[in-house]
């Protein structure tokens, strides 16, 4: 494939409403990489086509195509994760006292 600057990778998300299948065509290196992976995990239900010059072309499910909004978590939100993540990690991998 033919290298694309970073500003003008792109990825384009066709799903129609009376389908059950997403296409997906993307020259972005990241979305590549990640669409590939997902291939390999499940080629059953996903598949990608021959590349041309530039990108790449996916086949899936439209079910695994998913929108969402970030996790805004306080801080207090961030400190009780953390707390907790200590507990867990401590008693997997008990720190050795000198």
């Amino acid at each position: 494939m033919k290298f694309v600057p970073t500003d003008e990778q792109e990825t384009t998300i066709n799903i129609s409403r009376n389908s059950d299948t997403a296409l997906i065509y993307t020259c972005d290196s990241t979305m590549i990489t990640k669409l590939d992976k997902l291939v390999k995990k499940d080629p059953v239900h996903v598949s990608v086509s021959e590349p041309d010059e530039y990108g790449k072309k996916y086949t899936l499910p439209k079910s695994y195509v998913k929108f969402h909004t970030p996790r805004i978590l306080t801080d207090e939100q961030i400190e009780a994760m953390a707390r907790r993540a200590k507990e867990r990690f401590s008693r997997i991998n008990p720190v050795p006292e000198n």
